[in-house]
C-alpha cells in the first residue's frame, strides 16, 4: 500500500517551485544590483523590496531638527577611515591630555620660563583670550623663545596652563571659527595653522605620541571604526631625540594595544617640505617593510598643491612603486583637475585625496571607474577650505554644490573621511552627516551604506583581511536593519 507516501507529482511540483523561487531571488537581486552604479553590501539586495525602498527614501541631512536623531543612528554604523592625519586628531580637551602626558617627563625649567608660564596661567584664569594671543607666540617661536627647553616641553608647558580651562584653549585656537557658519572657505593657508599646537609641535616625545594614539583608539571605539589608515610623517617627530624608526615602533605598539580596530600606517611626503624629507620617508617605508610586515600600507603626497606638482616628483616616487606600496595623492583640493591628471598618470595613484575639481575634467571618469580608483572625500575640511552649499547654513546657498553625490551618480567609488578631526571640529560620525548636509536633498541611508562599503573596498589591505572586515561590517548592518526599517516607515 503506497497511499501513505506523497504523490510524486506533488513532490516534483514543490521542487520545481523552490527552484523557480531561487531563480526569482537571483533575478530580483541582479536587477537591483544593475540599478546601482556602485554596489552596496550584497546581503541588502536580498531584503524585501519595501525595506529597500524605505532605505532609499529615508534621507539624512535635510532637517536640522532631526540632526540628533540622525547622528545617534549613524554612530551605530560600522565605519572605515582612510584619510586621517595623526597631526590633526586632537581637539582642545585632547590637546590638554597630550600636554599633561608630556609634563610627566618635563625637565626642570629655568626661572625665566617659570615666570613666563605663571603670567600665562594668570591670563588663563582671568579668561583673557586677547591678552593670551598677544603673549603666546607661534609654536616655532615658542621653541626659539626658550632654547634651553628641549622639545616639545615649551609647547606642552604652554598648553598645560589651560588644564582647567580647555574651552578657553578652544577659543584661543579657533576664535570666531567655533561657529560653523564662519568656518567656511578660508583657504588652506589659513586652515593649516589651526593645527600648529599639535602635530610636529607637540609629538616630539614618546608620552605625547602614545597619548595621541590612546585618544585615537578611544575615538574609534566610540564611533565604531573597525579599520583606520593613519597618515603620519615620522621624520618630523624626531626633534625631541627619537629616531624615525622609534616613532614608527611606538605608533604601532600603542595603536595595536587593547583595540578592536585594525590600524595601518601611510607615510606622507610633503609638497611644501624639503625634498630630502620626502626621500627620507620613502627610504623609511622601504626599511620598515623589509621585515615582511604589513603595517605600512601606502605612501601619500600631501600639502599645498601649488608648491610642487605631482609630475615633478615622478622620479622620486619610483622607489615607492618598486616597493609595490599603494599610493594615495592629495589632488584637486585647491587647484585645477590637472593636479588629479598628474597624480593618476605620473604617480599611478590608487586613490585620490579630496578630488574636488575632478568634475572639471570628466574625461577622467572612465579611468576612475575602470581602475576602481577611490576618491577620499573629507566634507568638513572641504567645506572649511573651499566652501560649498550646506543644507543647514542659509548663508551658503549661493555657493557651489559639493561634488560627492555627482561622483556617485557617475559610478565612481567614493568614501567619507575626517582628514583632521580635531582641526575641523568633527568626528567619524559627524563627517558622514556632513556629507548628507552638503548634498541637496540629503543622502539616503542606502547611499550612506554604499559610501561605507566603498571605503572598505578601497582599503590598502590584503584581500583576506578586507573580506573579513566587510563580512563583520555586513553582519553589524544586518542587525541594524530592523531599526532602519522602522525609521524608514
Amino acid at each position: 500500500d503506497q497511499s501513505h507516501y506523497a504523490d510524486p507529482s506533488l513532490v516534483e511540483a514543490v521542487a520545481a517551485r523552490l527552484r523557480q523561487s531561487s531563480y526569482l531571488l537571483v533575478n530580483f537581486s541582479n536587477s537591483l544590483l544593475a540599478k546601482d552604479k556602485v554596489s552596496n553590501f550584497l546581503s541588502l539586495y536580498r531584503l524585501p523590496s519595501r525595506v529597500i525602498d524605505g532605505l532609499k527614501s529615508l534621507k539624512f541631512g535635510v532637517d536640522p531638527e532631526k540632526q540628533d536623531q540622525e547622528l545617534d543612528f549613524l554612530k551605530k554604523l560600522p565605519k572605515v577611515e582612510l584619510h586621517c592625519h595623526l597631526g590633526g586628531i586632537a581637539d582642545a580637551h585632547e590637546l590638554v591630555e597630550i600636554a599633561d602626558a608630556c609634563m610627566a617627563q618635563c625637565p626642570p625649567l629655568s626661572e625665566a620660563v617659570t615666570s613666563w608660564l605663571a603670567e600665562i596661567r594668570n591670563l588663563v584664569e582671568a579668561g583673557d583670550v586677547d591678552a593670551l594671543r598677544q603673549r603666546i607666540p607661534e609654536p616655532k617661536q615658542l621653541r626659539t623663545l626658550f632654547r634651553e627647553v628641549p622639545e616639545p616641553f615649551s609647547v606642552a608647558a604652554c598648553i598645560h596652563q589651560f588644564r582647567d580651562r580647555p574651552e578657553l584653549l578652544d577659543r584661543f585656537i579657533f576664535g570666531d571659527l567655533i561657529h560653523e557658519d564662519r568656518f567656511v572657505d578660508m583657504d588652506i593657508t589659513r586652515y593649516e595653522p589651526l593645527g600648529d599646537l599639535q602635530g610636529s609641535g607637540i609629538l616630539q616625545c614618546e608620552p605625547a605620541i602614545r597619548q595621541a594614539c590612546i585618544i585615537l583608539k578611544r575615538q574609534c571605539r566610540e564611533h565604531r571604526v573597525s579599520y583606520l589608515e593613519l597618515r603620519c610623517s615620522p621624520v618630523k617627530y624626531t626633534r625631541g631625540g627619537l629616531t624615525p624608526h622609534q616613532v614608527v615602533a611606538i605608533l604601532l605598539e600603542e595603536l595595536n594595544r587593547d583595540t578592536d580596530c585594525t590600524f595601518r600606517l601611510i607615510f606622507i611626503g610633503s609638497r611644501h617640505g624639503k625634498m630630502s624629507e620626502i626621500y627620507q620617508h620613502i627610504e623609511l617605508a622601504g626599511e620598515c617593510r623589509k621585515g615582511g610586515g604589513d603595517e605600512i600600507v601606502g605612501f601619500d603626497l600631501a600639502g599645498n598643491e601649488s608648491s610642487k606638482e605631482a609630475g615633478q616628483l615622478r622620479e622620486a616616487f619610483l622607489p615607492v612603486m618598486e616597493q609595490c606600496l599603494r599610493i594615495t595623492i592629495h589632488a584637486g583640493e585647491t587647484v585645477s583637475a590637472e593636479s588629479i591628471w598628474q597624480a593618476l598618470y605620473h604617480l599611478n595613484a590608487d586613490r585620490i585625496g579630496h578630488g574636488l575639481t575632478l568634475r572639471e575634467k570628466p574625461e577622467l571618469y572612465p579611468r576612475f571607474r575602470d581602475r576602481r580608483i577611490c576618491l577620499e572625500m573629507c566634507p568638513s575640511s572641504n567645506m572649511q577650505i573651499r566652501g560649498f552649499q550646506d543644507n543647514y547654513l542659509p548663508t551658503t546657498q549661493n555657493r557651489d554644490i559639493y561634488p560627492l553625490h555627482e561622483y556617485m551618480e557617475q559610478g565612481l567609488r567614493v568614501c567619507v573621511n575626517t582628514d583632521n578631526p580635531g582641526i575641523s571640529r568633527t568626528d567619524f560620525t559627524r563627517e558622514l552627516h556632513r556629507a548628507c548636509r552638503l548634498t541637496p536633498g540629503g543622502l539616503s541611508v542606502w547611499e550612506l551604506l554604499i559610501l561605507i562599503r566603498s571605503g572598505f573596498r578601497a582599503a590598502f589591505v590584503g584581500d583576506a583581511r578586507r573580506d573579513r572586515l566587510l563580512l563583520e561590517a555586513e553582519r553589524e548592518i544586518s542587525r541594524l536593519i530592523p531599526t532602519m526599517s522602522k525609521d524608514a516607515s
